[in-house]
């Protein structure tokens, strides 16, 4: 069985800080999923920030490049970010 996971800002971020690089992932789980919404996150406001430029050089990562439809609870109660990185799971478990 594949180890996966579907991964938000927060916690790539923190990663960063810790680590200086994201490469722990690589060696835990078989398949990292950044959604649409946490790469538009990642890559948005000051590409020069070091966070966003280890972001971009992991080419490992799965970079989600659209948004995808959103379950209305989720939509309603959370934040774009959080919402699609649940809807993901969801979509790649069931």
């Amino acid at each position: 069985m594949r180890k996966m996971i579907v991964i938000n800002t927060g916690p790539l971020i923190t990663l960063m800080a810790g680590f200086g690089d994201l490469s722990i992932l690589q060696k835990i789980y078989d398949k990292v999923i950044v959604p649409y919404e946490v790469t538009k996150e990642m890559s948005a406001e000051d590409t020069d920030r070091f966070d966003a430029k280890a972001f971009t050089r992991n080419k490992w990562l799965d970079k989600r490049e659209k948004s995808i439809d959103i379950a209305p609870f989720l939509a309603n109660t959370l934040d774009k970010g959080e919402a699609n990185v649940i809807q993901t799971a969801l979509n790649e478990t069931y």
